[in-house]
């Protein structure tokens, strides 16, 4: 991400630590998916309340997939809190990619929504859904200045 995605084209640079794996009973509905947190917030707060650091950009791997919602199924999901600035993204089975976490970053990094639909913005980083056979990692000028006000 810092050679491709957002410190190439941004300037914003991100410091990786990882930490130790641990294990959480988060599948309070025993259907072995994640609830998206903007469906029901239970299952993932049960992870991220676990272990975060309110002073970083937390990425939960779950092990699983991410339920569906709303007709479609996420690779993904991230939330952003504009009063404390704190960024918490979860990713399940299908969402390993670094074009995935670029993106969920992206919310993180204050992003509400995506990119707007149709073939001229494909290539964009806060595309909606992967397009495969397109590069996703233009970051547009909004999301640019989102970040550097």
């Amino acid at each position: 991400m810092n050679n491709t995605t957002w410190g190439r084209q941004s300037n914003i640079y991100f410091t990786v630590t990882v930490g130790q794996p641990f294990t959480v009973n988060f599948d309070l509905d025993h259907d072995r998916e994640l609830r998206d947190a903007s469906d029901s917030p239970n299952e993932a707060y049960a992870v991220k309340n676990f272990r975060r650091d309110p002073d970083a950009y937390n990425l939960y791997y779950v092990g699983m997939r991410i339920k569906e919602h709303q007709g479609a199924r996420a690779a993904a999901f991230a939330e952003f809190n504009n009063q404390t600035l704190e960024g918490n993204g979860w990713f399940g089975t299908d969402g390993l990619s670094n074009q995935t976490v670029a993106h969920e970053l992206g919310h993180m990094l204050g992003r509400n929504g995506h990119s707007p639909t149709g073939e001229d913005f494909w290539r964009d980083l806060m595309y909606e859904s992967i397009v495969s056979t397109v590069n996703q990692c233009r970051v547009r000028n909004p999301d640019w200045v989102l970040n550097h006000p």
